[in-house]
């Protein structure tokens, strides 16, 4: 690309062999450009090894299991706002035929509840969670006046892979250039603002992240972050920490609705964890197994990035193969998640495949879409316990229908976007 040579890896053994190694530690060219554009240069996805290791290693305690139950009500919150916005959808097209057909007008009841787009609404939600578990701000995204907040960020997405894939941008494109540097400031200014406002406040023991990368300390050396760290690792965390994982709560959706046979067993799941009421504890988030394979299925066959990239500091060998210095090597995570060598019948949606019974055996770098190694995603936890709460609260009160069979992924984007969104209906269970 553009003259760099470019190594693709698509089995377990080489993806094993290239996360783990010390010379593949450097950030591939493409992923580095792009997080500089937008993050700045002390991102945890711009910043060389010897800097980056400090401060992943003082992010550890900030991301430690121990504290996702400091996030959990943010995420049940968020989810109940989820299921008030989809009531409101299905209540307002349910009035538009009801005044239609009071007008004498003829309706059709197929088309009674016009269906959500999942992945608009999945993108709200998570602007929601990472603004409340970040800075403990209410921007209201799902269902106040933060809609404006939202389109700014569709806005900013397409264009920084834009930007970094074409050096000449700012020339061809002056007019978007610019916007997409306003773009930049407005992110960035407001992440400073907020990280300004709590550095000024006398009492600075609040639980959520910023507060708690505030009062981090590296274990070895004692160190904290700096200002431009704090303000790198927010815009990292807010903008990595909502796009991933609201794609992936929208492929889930569209999963589960597609495969009615999947649906039961979430419901029934959620019925004998839950019992009568509708918003899970923690305790019972963790009982839901048939879940949790569910959502690691979606993340097999939708991988939230569909490569990890990576630049050899020095010669290095692959399977037997020489790659020479400053090589850019990339995990294709659908080589590997999609291959009859590991997965049977790849392509087809299947939960069991994450069983004990059917995983014992295989090799974990087969499944990738968090990475592997020291450099893999320090949110994961995080991640898979937002997309768990809400899926429960959503398939314990709707049963979900497909609007169409297929969809196609964006190619304006880094991340595997649904093109042209993600269409659902929500069908109360008692109603159906």
């Amino acid at each position: 690309m553009i003259g760099n040579p470019f190594v693709y890896v698509g089995r377990p053994e080489q993806i094993r062999e290239m996360l783990t190694s010390p010379i593949f530690r450097a950030r591939g060219a493409m992923t580095k450009r792009l997080a500089t554009l937008l993050l700045g240069e002390d991102s945890l996805f711009t910043l060389p090894y010897a800097r980056w290791l400090p401060i992943r290693r003082n992010l550890g305690q900030v991301f430690h299991l121990n504290n996702m139950k400091n996030y959990f009500d943010v995420f049940v919150q968020a989810a109940k706002d989820f299921d008030t916005r989809v009531e409101d959808h299905n209540a307002k097209r349910k009035k538009h035929f009801e005044e239609a057909k009071a007008a004498g007008m003829r309706t059709q009841p197929t088309t009674l509840l016009e269906p959500v787009d999942v992945a608009m609404f999945a993108m709200d939600f998570a602007l929601d969670v990472i603004t409340r578990a970040l800075f403990s701000k209410d921007l209201k995204v799902q269902n106040g006046p933060g809609r404006e907040f939202s389109a700014k960020f569709s806005r900013l997405t397409p264009m920084v892979q834009a930007v970094a894939m074409n050096p000449l941008y700012w020339l061809v494109h002056p007019f978007k250039y610019r916007e997409f540097r306003r773009l930049v400031d407005w992110f960035q200014g407001f992440c400073w603002e907020w990280i300004a406002e709590r550095q000024a406040s006398p009492n600075n023991e609040s639980k959520d992240l910023l507060g708690l990368m505030l009062n981090a300390r590296d274990p070895e050396t004692g160190a904290k972050f700096s200002n431009g760290e704090l303000l790198a690792q927010c815009a990292t965390f807010y903008f990595a920490g909502h796009d991933t994982t609201a794609h992936t709560i929208a492929w889930a959706l569209y999963e589960i609705s597609k495969h009615p046979e999947v649906e039961e067993k979430v419901f029934n799941e959620l019925t004998a964890v839950l019992g009568d009421h509708d918003s899970p504890t923690y305790e019972e988030v963790n009982k839901l197994t048939y879940l949790q394979w569910v959502v690691k299925e979606t993340l097999r066959i939708h991988p939230p990035v569909a490569t990890i990239s990576r630049t050899t500091t020095e010669e290095a060998e692959i399977g037997g193969v020489t790659i020479p210095e400053g090589t850019s090597v990339v995990v294709g995570a659908w080589a590997v998640h999609c291959s009859e060598l590991f997965w049977p019948e790849p392509w087809r949606f299947r939960p069991e495949r994450f069983s004990p019974e059917e995983s014992e055996g295989r090799d974990p770098y087969a499944w990738v879409p968090f990475s592997q190694g020291e450099r893999s995603c320090i949110g994961m936890n995080f991640a898979l316990m937002e997309v768990r709460v809400v899926l429960a609260v959503l398939c314990k009160k709707y049963r979900l229908a497909p609007s169409v069979d297929l969809l196609p992924y964006s190619a304006t984007l880094t991340t595997n976007a649904p093109a042209d969104g993600v269409f659902v209906h929500f069908l109360k269970r008692e109603q159906h």
